[in-house]
């Protein structure tokens, strides 16, 4: 992932369950955000992403997925 890239969020479930994507039971939201910028912290890489529907907000990137 870098910036500029296309994201959305993970779901709960699939985060844990990886196998559900794509599935019914995938909990995935619709909601397509673009990576902005990335701060390399000590334990976690923060990613701030602007989302489509005129939020922003800060990431951790295992919860990210491009699109």
């Amino acid at each position: 992932m870098k910036v500029g890239d296309l994201v959305r969020l993970k779901g709960e479930w699939v985060q844990k369950n990886p196998w559900m994507r794509g599935t019914l039971i995938d909990d995935n939201p619709k909601t397509l955000g673009i990576v902005v910028s990335v701060d390399n912290g000590h334990l976690h890489e923060l990613w701030k992403i602007e989302w489509l529907d005129g939020r922003s907000s800060v990431v951790m990137g295992s919860k990210l997925e491009v699109v």
